[in-house]
């Protein structure tokens, strides 16, 4: 089990540097050129509390509010974030949460902006989809970010690309 752990640990560190440097590469010939990216959420503070209550046999919390700091392989992504969140949870064995949030994430030279959906609950993996839309530097750009929550923190993985997601069929 130790070597596992240790070969994955080695397997995850090459790639962030392998995806850091890809980042670092397109970013300094192009800011507008599209790069896979890998970033941790570090900090969290508790931001606002919103409203909760139970409704139609559900737990609903609204407006819930965190403020973090995103680390990413690629400096585009860095910056302070805010995540505000609103959810349905339900009392089943195990217990879930389904959410639509919004994301703001702000650096000096620009920031994202969009939405978000996830599944969090008792043996699910905490896990969060979102596409977020750049403003300042970052304006024609989109973000589309995979997330993974545990009690450490988070991370996320995905990629940044000019112009926006691809329409639904």
């Amino acid at each position: 089990m130790r070597m596992l752990r240790a070969i994955t640990a080695l397997a995850l560190a090459l790639t962030t540097a392998s995806v850091a440097s890809s980042a670092t590469l397109a970013q300094d010939d192009d800011p507008m050129a599209p790069a896979a990216v890998l970033g941790w959420v570090l900090d969290e503070t508790h931001h606002a509390d919103g409203e909760s209550g139970e409704q139609d046999g559900k737990w609903v919390r609204r407006g819930v509010a965190y403020a973090y700091d995103f680390d990413a392989t690629d400096d585009r992504l860095d910056g302070e974030a805010i995540w505000t969140g609103h959810g349905y949870r339900y009392p089943t064995e195990p217990m879930f949460e389904v959410q639509s949030n919004t994301w703001v994430v702000t650096n000096a030279e620009g920031g994202w902006s969009g939405t978000s959906t996830a599944v969090v609950g008792n043996g699910l993996g905490d896990s969060e989809a979102a596409i977020l839309e750049g403003s300042g530097a970052y304006e024609g750009l989109t973000a589309y970010l995979v997330m993974t929550w545990s009690r450490a923190g988070g991370n996320f993985r995905g990629a940044i690309f000019p112009g926006v997601m691809p329409e639904t069929p």
